[in-house]
C-alpha cells in the first residue's frame, strides 16, 4: 500500500507534505509558537525534509486515488 501524506503549514507559512503517521506529532508541535531552541531543532530534525520549498501550487503529483 502507498504511504499517505497531508499538506499543512507551520507558523511561518512554510508548506510541508507530512506522512499521515506523523499527524499527531505535527499537530502537537505546531499548535504553539515556540522560541525554545531545543524544540525548534527537534522540529527541524523531524520535519525539515518534508518542507516543500514552495507553495502547494508548485507541487505536481499523480492522482493518489488511483492504485497502481
Amino acid at each position: 500500500m502507498t504511504e499517505r501524506f497531508f499538506f499543512d503549514q507551520d507558523q511561518d507559512a512554510h508548506w510541508y507534505m507530512i506522512p499521515e503517521g506523523l499527524r499527531e506529532t505535527w499537530q502537537s508541535m505546531t499548535a504553539n509558537d515556540t522560541e525554545d531552541e531545543v524544540e525548534i531543532d527537534r522540529f527541524n530534525v523531524l520535519f525539515g525534509h518534508y518542507r516543500t520549498g514552495g507553495g502547494i501550487s508548485d507541487i505536481s503529483f499523480c492522482d493518489p486515488r488511483k492504485v497502481e
